[in-house]
């Protein structure tokens, strides 16, 4: 919906892509909320006092200060849906034409980031 917005008015968008944290941060990112809903003041409910953000360094967007591993990114809304993803789906239907994403910065909070992942691949499945 965002990118929508931005490209009616000609714009790209900024975009910070936030890796790692605690569990509860993803938990809250997952809470169904209605538009227009402050996802940060989502968070801090969930902590019991207001979520704790940083600036990012190259865009004018605030990150929880607990991320393991921040991407500040352009969504480059002007060119449109350039790149397909391929023949393949997911349950919440948000495979398909993809904007591109132009790089800016990536910001680690500590020396080395701690990610969990979870791999899914033709003979293969697990955590890493």
């Amino acid at each position: 919906m965002n990118a929508q917005a931005a490209q009616a008015k000609g714009h790209n968008l900024d975009l910070a892509i936030v890796l790692g944290g605690p569990l509860v941060d993803k938990v809250a990112a997952l809470t169904g909320v209605p538009p227009g809903t402050d996802d940060f003041e989502v968070l801090g409910n969930f902590y019991g006092h207001p979520a704790k953000l940083v600036k990012c360094e190259t865009i004018d967007l605030l990150v929880p200060t607990n991320a393991d591993i921040v991407l500040e990114c352009m969504l480059m809304a002007t060119e449109g849906l350039t790149h397909d993803e391929g023949p393949s789906g997911e349950f919440t239907g948000m495979y398909g034409p993809l904007h591109v994403l132009r790089h800016r910065l990536c910001r680690e909070r500590r020396g080395i980031p701690a990610v969990q992942l979870r791999l899914a691949a033709s003979g293969m499945s697990g955590d890493i």
